[in-house]
């Protein structure tokens, strides 16, 4: 399977949200389709730049944007969230 389903938590609505990715797609470039889903529930209230990062509750740890998910060592089921 080349997507994984993880879910991403926003701490700006107060909400998660299910997302299913490619494992290939690098993070800087799931940010940015991530981000514009997220503006168009909000109704395009919410104010994100993207210039986020996002954490894996996982680790602890901030995803490298350069890498891929899986390179993140991000699996299906993983919860992120974006900071």
């Amino acid at each position: 399977m080349e997507k994984i389903i993880v879910e991403i938590k926003c701490p700006a609505l107060s909400e998660s949200f299910e997302f299913r990715i490619s494992k290939k797609l690098s993070v800087n470039e799931c940010i940015e389709k991530i981000i514009s889903e997220i503006r168009s529930y909000a109704g395009n209230e919410l104010v994100l730049s993207v210039d986020v990062n996002i954490l894996s509750k996982k680790t602890g740890l901030v995803l490298n944007k350069k890498m891929s998910f899986t390179e993140n060592g991000v699996i299906s089921g993983d919860i992120l969230m974006i900071i």
